[in-house]
């Protein structure tokens, strides 16, 4: 039986998966260049200075073994003491199973329901804690 699962990375395979997803994601996409996994990495490291302030759990989403999303859950203690308002912030990349991403679609239509899962009517992330 296939299900859906969301797992926290917790060692260095998740995060290679992590990293990879989006080069499978738009594999096949003209107008997709994937980003240097060198720089996802520093990106992702804690010597990064944005996590001097800043905490983040990365999240892969699995259909059975397949890989068809990740999130990153991030909490910026900065934007929490200028702006008082108790915000987490998360991105995703996402693709439905057997979707097959092109750049001249809409986010809904490259991914199914995946595309506008998590966004808030004016097409941000940003949620309250």
């Amino acid at each position: 039986m296939k299900r859906l699962t969301v797992e926290a990375i917790e060692d260095p395979r998740g995060l290679r998966a992590f990293i990879r997803f989006p080069e499978i994601l738009y594999q096949g996409d003209p107008c997709s260049v994937p980003p240097l996994r060198r720089d996802e990495r520093a990106r992702l490291c804690a010597s990064n200075p944005f996590f001097a302030h800043a905490n983040a759990r990365l999240f892969l989403a699995r259909w059975d073994r397949e890989v068809v999303g990740r999130v990153v859950a991030i909490v910026d203690r900065w934007h929490l003491e200028r702006w008082k308002d108790g915000a987490g912030f998360f991105d995703r990349s996402s693709g439905a199973v057997g979707s097959k991403p092109c750049s001249s679609k809409r986010p809904s239509e490259r991914y199914g329901a995946w595309g506008t899962a998590g966004r808030n009517w004016d097409g941000s992330t940003r949620r309250t804690l």
